[in-house]
């Protein structure tokens, strides 16, 4: 486990030119009652079976979510996490394949999302879960090469056990690390993070990652350079872009980067995650974190007025709990539901 009073420290290697905006969408604060939550589930455990809700926030008590005053910061940050599981023709599905992390102690926080996909897809991203919690040593800085140390080690060690197969299972990750003064991003798939910056009176959505899709050039020609094909599945109407053998109809996988994946690994897909750092100043609100079941029927600029709402009520430790709730009304349009996770950092205790 993570040494409690382990000191994070942010290195000036990480370039801030690195964290480019993708898109921004505005909107006025809005005070009005928050969306009707679709459901009002107990707190469960973390153990993330699909017959229950999952659900962390920093009022409970848990042992890794004790909420504590921050190292280097006057500011108490608070945050939740709340995963729902999916169901296929209105029947739940047998596991929820997402897992999060949240931890804090007196020197940061750090927040994860891992989405899992193939059979063993809940397994993997439990692992790599586990791992992270694991993952960080008190003697090393984060920086871009540290991170990129901890993600390599994390997949080689999954390819190691001998537990479950992972031929055709893997899992995104997009993992946040807060110290008071600045936050670093680092992910790989599609699972996404949203900052909340205010700017003349109107909240910003400005993303924090981009998703690691086979319409990227560099993604893909590092595919086919490796003896993959991209292309989409016949079977799909208006389906992603997939990577296949070259001569038969498998993995079939729609990203480029993900943990284990063995098969999808031998052609070109990666672990190798993006990093970008944020200086956080009093104009940075909060961050969301969700998987792609999340964002998939959640624009950005949503999920801000969501939380914005929430935090105006006073009900900041709901916020993921009522993400998720929005998006899974939404999803009841569909004939089946992805998993939902999605986890909400509070900044500068407002």
């Amino acid at each position: 486990m993570i040494d409690s009073g382990m000191v994070l420290q942010m290195q000036d290697d990480i370039e801030s030119s690195s964290f480019i905006p993708f898109r921004r969408q505005n909107f006025r604060f809005n005070t009005s009652p928050p969306f009707r939550s679709l459901y009002k589930p107990k707190l469960e455990s973390s153990k993330q079976f699909c017959n229950n809700y999952t659900t962390i926030n920093s009022q409970q008590r848990h042992k890794t979510l004790n909420p504590q005053r921050l190292a280097n910061s006057s500011e108490t940050y608070k945050y939740s996490a709340f995963s729902a599981c999916g169901s296929s023709h209105r029947i739940q599905n047998t596991h929820n394949q997402d897992s999060f992390l949240a931890y804090q102690n007196q020197a940061y926080t750090i927040l994860g999302v891992f989405d899992g996909n193939g059979t063993n897809g809940h397994l993997v991203s439990d692992f790599i879960k586990q791992q992270f919690l694991s993952g960080f040593s008190k003697s090393e800085k984060i920086t871009q090469e540290y991170i990129h140390k901890i993600f390599s080690s994390i997949n080689n060690q999954l390819f190691s056990q001998t537990n479950f197969n992972i031929s055709l299972s893997g899992s995104t990750a997009v993992l946040l690390i807060a110290d008071g003064t600045q936050i670093t991003i680092a992910n790989v798939g599609d699972s996404r993070a949203v900052i909340a910056k205010e700017e003349n009176g109107s909240l910003l959505a400005i993303p924090l990652n981009k998703v690691h899709s086979l319409d990227i050039v560099e993604e893909k020609e590092r595919i086919v350079s490796k003896g993959g094909r991209v292309d989409y599945d016949r079977d799909e109407v208006n389906g992603p872009l997939r990577v296949w053998c070259k001569y038969d109809r498998t993995p079939g996988l729609a990203m480029s980067r993900v943990f284990g994946h063995r098969i999808a690994s031998q052609l070109g897909v990666i672990a190798a995650p993006d990093v970008n750092k944020v200086n956080i100043d009093y104009s940075y609100k909060f961050v969301i974190l969700g998987s792609d079941g999340f964002w998939d029927v959640i624009k950005d600029y949503e999920a801000v007025e969501i939380v914005s709402r929430e935090i105006a009520l006073g009900r900041s430790t709901n916020a993921a709990e009522t993400l998720v709730a929005e998006a899974s009304q939404k999803w009841m349009k569909k004939q089946a539901i992805d998993d939902i996770t999605a986890v909400v950092l509070i900044l500068n205790n407002i």
